[in-house]
């Protein structure tokens, strides 16, 4: 059906919000959805050159009458709308048992319902790409370390930004050393808190002595001292 492909982009995105890492690129179901849209404007402008128009026999209050119509263009054409009203006969089992019907529904299609599954395809492409350009923005300020496997999983337009964009990012942080540019947004409570080491992380320095993070171990540090680690999935704030 028409504009399906483009929920599965939506639902796509919308699932890997919850994700730690960027999944991998729906490049074929893309091409599918911009194929989707090539067809349909191939169908507008079929309409708009090789206007078709006949004349149909309707029955009108008990009379029979006769008006020219599009084949294709016309309000004729969408009078019965049970193909996309919530009625009995818009049933999936309906919908099944009668193929050719949905066939002949979705060929004679107005040409503006064309453009509005064209338009609403190209929101759910952008709200797609818009989604992993963020997840990308989030990798970039929070220093995670993007590994070959996962550049892999990106497409070329995208592996393109993060490079241009963890530079840009660098160059900002550079001009002001002093304030971490990454940090939490929000105030902290505490000064001080526990933290369990989820993976080693080696020896850090702090003003208050030397810590060898090592897995399952906990200790009391001050927040600013390893904020930066529990961002980076190393520690664990309990």
């Amino acid at each position: 059906m028409y504009g399906d492909l483009g929920i599965k982009l939506v639902l796509a995105a919308k699932r890997a919000e919850s994700l730690e890492v960027i999944p991998t690129y729906e490049a074929d179901l893309i091409q599918s959805v911009l194929n989707e849209n090539k067809e349909l404007q191939r169908q507008i402008d079929g309409i708009n050159e090789y206007p078709v128009l006949s004349t149909q026999t309707e029955t009108v209050g008990g009379m029979e009458s006769s008006m020219p119509s599009s084949a294709l263009n016309t309000p004729a054409r969408i009078v019965d709308s049970s193909f996309f009203s919530s009625s009995a006969n818009n049933t999936p089992g309906r919908t099944s048992q009668h193929p050719a019907r949905v066939q002949e529904i979705l060929t004679n299609l107005p040409e503006f319902i064309r453009q509005m599954i064209i338009d609403r395809n190209k929101r759910c492409l952008i709200a797609y790409e818009m989604a992993r350009l963020k997840k990308i923005d989030e990798l970039v300020w929070n220093n995670v370390e993007v590994t070959a496997e996962q550049m892999a999983d990106l497409s070329h337009n995208e592996r393109v930004y993060l490079e241009k964009y963890m530079s840009l990012v660098s160059g900002v942080k550079s001009v002001m050393p002093e304030i971490d540019l990454g940090g939490e947004l929000e105030p902290p409570h505490e000064v001080f808190i526990d933290v369990r080491v989820l993976k080693d992380a080696g020896e850090i320095v702090t003003e208050y002595g030397v810590f060898n993070l090592t897995k399952d171990s906990q200790f009391f540090v001050r927040r600013v001292d390893v904020e930066r680690l529990i961002q980076q999935g190393y520690l664990k704030e309990i």
